[in-house]
């Protein structure tokens, strides 16, 4: 993803530029230390919002809101919506499953 493509996805979403420090925009501009359901984190090896990913794992851990990481290696972005084609993305949402089934 090129700084263009940041750019021109930051435009679709924010009406004013100083929309990209709301809270619907940026999640980690929310308080995240309580009243946060518990969370199953998927994220790829090969995903801009990796980093992202696992921040959101340490701040909700660090405050003990129940979550479960796990990054599925070689894989792109949006690699759950591939489940016909793609075992990792079967074992993704098997995983989800049964976090919240037991969360």
């Amino acid at each position: 993803m090129t700084e263009a493509d940041l750019n021109y996805y930051q435009e679709m979403y924010l009406k004013r530029d100083e929309d990209i420090n709301a809270v619907y925009h940026c999640l980690f501009n929310n308080d995240l230390s309580q009243n946060i359901p518990p969370c199953f984190i998927a994220s790829s090896e090969f995903d801009p919002l990796l980093d992202d990913s696992e921040a959101l794992y340490k701040i909700l851990d660090h405050h003990s809101i129940s979550c479960e990481y796990k990054m599925y290696p070689g894989k792109l972005h949006a690699f759950l919506h591939y489940p016909k084609v793609m075992k990792a993305a079967n074992q993704a949402l098997a995983n989800g499953t049964r976090f919240f089934s037991t969360a």
